[in-house]
């Protein structure tokens, strides 16, 4: 990498976080790592991750747990008491320095920590303080008490895991780890640092109120939609909708299998020596394979059984089959392609030594990812100047914010020369339309000078060239903060989403009916081009020429053969910003692999730690790949809008689903490199106790419970009415409880069985307890909560209606809230986007029409 790419990225931004767990964390290390300066700030004791461990030889030590380690290098840290006057004056002085504070403390505790943002702001209206709450800074659970367990069941993910499940008398069973919390993180670092952006064009910061409730529910794939428009209520239990999709016997293991489309189908069955039972019925399409799974799958493993797992990926994998083995930590750490593709960083830490971590997300070609420093020793910074120079002076908001212009017509014009003049910042924020603020909403405040800002992201035009869930995920979060996004498609090979079979009940199938893509494509246009033709290629290279961003999420090769690769469309605009999203990446020995979403959590090891005590590798309920690589991606293209406006220049990202996954595995990992010996131990926690779901009254009903403090422990005892079991030496302390936790959760599973799961959970939140059950798709929608907070977009949709999908996962103080429109009709702005864009006039459009290339 060359200095001066090292040297942009988000050289210049300045961060403080204020972090007590893995979300505001993740939050600052996702800004970090691409070349923030971020100041930690941490209580008298220390950040509560030097003390979670894992610790070499198990010998607790704050300075050297391997966790905090890998979640703190390249920060700053000082040392602030913020119960006391002085540390909350500090902190306003370095707020006036900032340019984002992220936080996670409670809504309850942020005014006596002096985490006021109207306090904060007032010396610097530029300031966007991004809160990360379990449940937000709004509604009726705000100030429920939660951890990772409840939250993973709060937003649904945990009631559809173990995906496959065929034993109801198990749990939803949790993923190993932090996930929610981090997920939480990282949306949460895409949304403050596009209102950097923003605050910089348009003269005024944001506060940005972000559930990790709303995050979780944002990734259920096509769950939360088979109910909204069928009824049907997902589970953990059954087979797939898709057929063959789950984990399946080896000699040696075994290996995730997952078949999506009918060619996969036939090339499987070749495989296996075409056997007579594939000719039944039966299995006669994809939706029959998977409404008969129990036999198929009881076929394909007497298959399975007879190859090594290892032999059989590659053998399937060649065959164009998309299948995983299920990867152990150790086994990562010489996986050749990982190792062909240099991903991990040997990083040296002052008590750990010399340690391998995880890598970056995705290759830049301007090289800004960098684990630039170790983490820093308890009050390292105490006393220093970190942010020495005053923030950038922000620009008094123009008047001409309030105008409305097309939303398509005027999008950001970026010359590569570094920043740009106010005039033009100015144009560029009036470039799009923001939909109206709800009335009452808190977006409703007006900004300095009476007009509202539009959303950050207005004037930049994205070219979604994507398909399925990756690639449509990141595009939906960038049209969520203002991005006019075009998706190019075709009726000729629509996008899989438009085919997956959740049509509304009582309605026929049709390409604009699926709610798997009016989900992922809220939002955005659609412009029907056929990429066969040569004429095709070339119409996107022109509105390339016109956007600021391209994003791609198909398959290594594919946009290759046609000519619409990086270079190519740098060749028409150098300040493009181009994100290609693949399962393994575009080098290395395995690069022309399938990777479908679900295939991804095996790759990355989770799987290996995932599983109840019979020690198998389960799925964890949702294609995770999917949506990680896609926030991923969007974090790194609104890092390059950032970088693009203050230094010039374009980027190639290129995102691998696999690496991606790595990198948010960082607590598995780190328990390998201290011999952790952590283990798939059901929905139990390496260090509290209590920590599960227990059945309440009713059909499959459950609640998760959790303590991760003494506090907690003894409000527990007192809300079971046996103060008594505080006393008891088996209990005493966390260590004693994990030693006897069969018998506590025995004791705790008693108490709950004969009440009902809100019941339990509302006597448990009243004492401080985190607990909370474990949301369907169905509760969901139905939950007050997430109502009072108008999470859900209902907004009317030309065939379907209107229908009820997830909304947006963060509420804006100064700007409009809500989703600005349904998923676009196959084709429908095809003739506005070309003649708005592209200046094309009628008869030119309808040329191309009749020649095939529009269609």
């Amino acid at each position: 990498m060359s200095g001066t790419d090292r040297e942009q990225g988000l050289t210049g931004l300045k961060v403080i976080e204020v972090a007590r767990g893995m979300a505001a964390a993740s939050a600052g290390k996702a800004l970090a790592d691409l070349g923030a300066t971020v100041l930690k700030i941490e209580p008298p004791e220390g950040d509560p991750l030097r003390h979670w461990g894992p610790f070499p030889e198990s010998r607790p030590d704050p300075e050297a747990s391997a966790l905090f380690a890998a979640m703190h290098a390249g920060k700053r840290g000082t040392v602030l008491d913020l119960v006391q006057p002085a540390g909350q004056e500090r902190l306003a002085e370095l707020a006036a320095r900032a340019d984002i504070l992220v936080q996670d403390h409670a809504p309850a505790s942020m005014a006596a920590h002096g985490l006021e943002y109207a306090r904060l702001s007032a010396a610097h209206p530029g300031l966007v303080m991004l809160s990360i709450t379990p449940f937000g800074l709004t509604g009726p659970h705000r100030d429920f008490a939660a951890c990772e367990l409840t939250l993973l069941h709060s937003g649904g993910w945990g009631w559809l895991s173990p995906g496959g499940l065929r034993d109801a008398a198990l749990p939803p069973l949790k993923p190993f780890g932090q996930h929610a919390s981090i997920q939480a993180g990282i949306h949460g670092a895409v949304a403050a640092l596009a209102a950097q952006y923003g605050a910089r064009t348009q003269g005024r910061g944001e506060h940005i109120d972000l559930s990790v409730q709303e995050v979780v529910a944002g990734m259920l794939e096509m769950n939360f939609v088979k109910f909204s428009y069928q009824g049907q209520v997902a589970t953990r239990l059954g087979t797939h909708i898709l057929a063959p999709w789950g984990f399946y016997p080896c000699r040696d293991g075994k290996i995730l299998i997952c078949v999506i489309e009918e060619d996969q189908w036939q090339r499987l069955i070749r495989m296996m020596g075409d056997p007579e039972w594939t000719k039944l019925e039966v299995f006669a399409d994809t939706y029959s394979r998977g409404e008969n799974g129990d036999f198929l799958d009881m076929n394909v493993a007497q298959w399975t059984a007879d190859w090594n797992a290892m032999e059989l990926f590659h053998a399937l994998q060649r065959n164009r089959i998309c299948a995983a083995p299920a990867f152990t930590y150790g086994q990562l750490s010489e996986e050749p392609h990982l190792r062909a593709r240099e991903f991990w960083i040997e990083h040296e830490h002052p008590r750990l030594g010399r340690m391998r971590l995880p890598g970056a997300p995705w290759r830049l070609k301007r090289s800004w990812w960098g684990l630039r420093a170790p983490a820093p020793e308890l009050g390292e910074a105490d006393g220093e100047q970190v942010f020495p120079a005053p923030a950038s002076a922000h620009r008094a908001l123009p008047s001409a914010c309030n105008a409305e212009s097309a939303t398509l017509a005027g999008g950001e014009r970026a010359d590569g020369a570094g920043a740009r003049d106010a005039a033009s910042d100015t144009a560029s924020a009036t470039a799009a339309r923001p939909r109206a603020a709800r009335s009452g909403s808190s977006a409703a405040r007006s900004g300095s000078n009476g007009a509202m800002p539009p959303l950050p992201l207005a004037g930049v035009r994205v070219l979604d060239l994507s398909w399925v869930w990756a690639g449509p995920y990141c595009t939906m979060h960038l049209a969520h903060l203002g991005a006019a996004v075009i998706k190019i498609e075709s009726a000729l090979r629509s996008d899989l989403g438009r085919r997956f079979r959740i049509y509304p009940e009582g309605m026929a199938e049709g390409l604009n009916r699926s709610g798997y893509f009016n989900q992922w494509g809220q939002g955005k246009k659609s412009v029907a081009v056929n990429l066969s033709k040569p004429g095709g290629t070339e119409l996107v290279k022109r509105l390339a020429a016109e956007c600021d961003v391209v994003v791609d999420n198909f398959a290594t090769g594919v946009l290759e053969r046609l000519g619409l690769t990086a270079e190519a469309f740098h060749a028409v605009k150098p300040e493009l910003i181009v994100a290609s999203i693949s399962g393994y990446g575009k080098t290395g020995p395995l690069a022309r692999y399938m990777g479908y979403g679900p295939s991804i959590p095996p790759l990355g090891g989770l799987t290996s730690i995932t599983g109840y005590a019979d020690g198998d590798p389960r799925e964890i309920g949702i294609s995770y790949g999917d949506p990680n690589g896609g926030i991923h991606a969007a974090l790194a293209i609104v890092a390059a809008l950032w970088s693009r406006r203050r230094y010039g220049g374009g980027q190639a990202i290129e995102g691998s689903l696999w690496e991606a996954m790595l990198a948010v595995g960082q607590e598995g990992w780190a328990g390998h490199l201290m011999h952790a010996g952590y283990h798939p131990a059901g929905n139990r926690d390496p260090r509290w106790a209590p920590h599960n779901l227990f059945r309440c009254a009713g059909s499959d009903a459950w609640v998760a419970i959790a303590c991760t403090d003494e506090v907690q422990w003894r409000a527990l005892c007192a809300a079971l009415e046996c103060t008594a079991l505080a006393g008891e030496a088996r209990f005493r302390d966390v260590a004693a409880r994990k030693a006897n936790e069969d018998a506590l959760d025995a004791l705790i599973a008693a108490w709950v069985a004969p009440q009902e799961r809100w019941a339990v959970t509302r006597r448990l939140q009243a004492a401080g307890v985190p607990a909370f059950p474990s949301l369907s798709a169905k509760d969901l929608v139905e939950d007050k909560h997430l109502n009072a907070r108008e999470y859900f977009s209902r907004l009317p949709h030309p065939e379907v209606g209107v229908r009820v999908h997830t909304g947006i996962p963060w509420r804006l103080a100064h700007r409009p809230n809500g989703v600005r429109g349904a998923a676009p009709l196959l084709g429908a702005h095809t003739d506005e986007v070309l003649g708005d864009v592209l200046g094309m006039k009628a008869d030119e459009i309808a040329r191309l029409r009749q020649d095939g290339v529009l269609e």
